[in-house]
């Protein structure tokens, strides 16, 4: 017989697999272990569920796995299956999928002749990750899967994490998202169960993909929309313009609304500047209907006044006219009964209704850009302010 079959058969014979390893059973049973990522495979941000291929390594003493090397050709340490010995079983307790202890009796052991054992475990391990969609497409999640000998009390064994961070040696990078930071720490659910080990990785989602195809979209359309008032009202497209505008906007919510959680806490940015666009350009649309009445008003027929006041105002008129001291005919002048405002015209030349409409076309491109303007700066400002 070789030695290294005359060791294994010394060490295994009378072993009892389901006694853990202290020689007195009031002792704590301390088992190091560290996580390892080999690859994420799905991140499904709708429904909040990790996939990842990875594994624990542990590490843990047994004093009845111990021999002297010189005794059997000096081996000082030798290869078993699990099923042959004592092994910590460990489970993902946020699980997504079927609940189950990590690995099954194929795997190996390590021990060596101090009585130090290691086993390293791998699996397709599945664990649920709620999403944080505030700053998509420039969204942080962190996830963690954590990680317990369910069966035993925390009086028996713990678990303490071998480092700090999880073991990104065997690490293939991801099309869509990137590893920013990973940590391992210990944890408890009660005082029964505080032998427990948390180990957290924040993906960073890699944007190009939806700045491209879905942001950049979307303010170009909130761009183009205030140049429908630019538009030749002979040319007869005004309507159908500012509509198609308004129902792209439509669109782009449906499409976004795809890629998104089905949840209101919290509500992607995005989605705020994407419904606040779609209801300015339905504005933008009434707006157009309501001027193709002026343009297409008798030229003969005098705008009202309270019309003229608006472009009076909005102009900048009224300022030109308060530092001109020669013109002080011109005033505003406030009722203090309704708090309302309106004119005295003096000088002021009455405009037909298609001149009024010609100068709210302008007023309204020139306001509109600069709102639109406003609109994406604010949106720029407040994603770039993301973890």
């Amino acid at each position: 017989m070789r030695e290294i079959d005359r060791l294994i058969t010394n060490l295994t014979t009378g072993y009892n697999t389901e006694v853990r390893p202290p020689e007195n059973n009031s002792e704590v049973l301390y088992v190091n272990c560290s996580f390892f990522i080999m690859s994420i495979k799905d991140y499904d941000d709708i429904s909040g569920v990790l996939s990842v291929t990875g594994g624990v390594m542990m590490r843990w003493q047994d004093p009845r796995l111990t021999w002297n090397p010189a005794d059997f050709s000096d081996i000082d340490n030798v290869l078993v299956k699990r099923s042959k010995i004592w092994t910590p079983d460990l489970y993902v307790i946020n699980p997504a999928n079927n609940f189950g202890s990590l690995g099954d009796d194929k795997y190996l052991v390590r021990f060596f002749s101090s009585g130090l054992s290691t086993l390293g475990i791998g699996d397709d391990i599945k664990t649920l990750c709620p999403s944080d969609m505030a700053y998509f497409p420039f969204d942080v999640q962190s996830c963690s899967v954590r990680v317990a000998p369910w069966t035993y009390f925390s009086t028996e064994i713990r678990l303490l994490p071998m480092l700090n961070t999880i073991d990104l040696t065997y690490f293939s990078p991801n099309n869509m998202w990137d590893i920013d930071s990973t940590s391992a720490e210990r944890f408890g659910l009660s005082a029964e169960y505080n032998g427990m080990v948390s180990f957290t990785v924040r993906l960073r989602r890699k944007p190009l993909y939806f700045v491209i195809s879905m942001m950049a979209p979307i303010f170009l359309l909130a761009l183009l929309n205030p140049f429908v008032f630019l538009l030749p009202v002979e040319s007869g497209e005004r309507i159908s313009f500012s509509v198609t505008i308004f129902l792209s906007f439509a669109v782009f919510m449906t499409l976004l609304s795809d890629n998104l959680p089905k949840s209101s806490t919290p509500l992607p940015i995005i989605c705020y500047f994407l419904f606040t666009a779609i209801v300015y350009s339905g504005l933008i649309t009434i707006f157009t209907m309501l001027l193709m009445r002026l343009h297409h008003a008798d030229s003969n027929v005098k705008a009202p006044k309270w019309l003229r006041g608006i472009v009076y105002v909005f102009s900048f008129r009224c300022l030109e006219r308060v530092g001109r001291t020669k013109r002080t005919t011109d005033v505003v002048q406030i009722s203090e009964k309704h708090g309302s405002q309106f004119l005295k015209e003096g000088n002021w030349k009455r405009e037909s209704r298609v001149e009024i409409a010609r100068k709210l076309d302008k007023l309204l491109f020139i306001y509109s850009i600069i709102v639109d303007c406003l609109m994406i700066l604010c949106m720029i400002l407040i994603l770039s302010g993301a973890p």
